[in-house]
């Protein structure tokens, strides 16, 4: 089961985040992983009108997780839902952590 973070981003500026992997024990090794994160308007959002990719970079044990003003300045104030998943050498799809987005509306521009 995935995990639970919710996250807080405020329209137009730039967001980050570091997410410390691990398995029973202690860190786990994500060596040779890639991950991937969206942001959507609902789980069940085929064809989006708000996406947005995450960037992100596996270092293990930690994957980072970026995304720059350029794409938080789109975001229309609201909930969303994301999720994280880590693909492994051998192509076993993971999700580590899911939850709700909430956008909050810039005052600045």
């Amino acid at each position: 089961m995935a995990g639970r973070a919710d996250l807080v981003i405020y329209q137009g500026d730039d967001w980050g985040a570091t997410v410390n992997v691990k398995n029973g024990t202690g860190p786990a090794d994500i060596t040779g992983f890639t991950a991937k994160a969206q942001i959507r308007q609902d789980v069940a959002d085929n064809d989006p009108d708000v996406n947005v990719e995450i960037t992100t970079v596996v270092s293990s044990p930690t994957v980072e997780l970026t995304i720059p003003a350029a794409a938080t300045v789109d975001l229309i104030c609201g909930s969303y839902v994301w999720d994280l998943q880590l693909t492994s050498p051998a192509g076993q799809i993971t999700t580590i952590l899911a939850g709700n987005v909430s956008v909050t509306q810039e005052v600045t521009r």
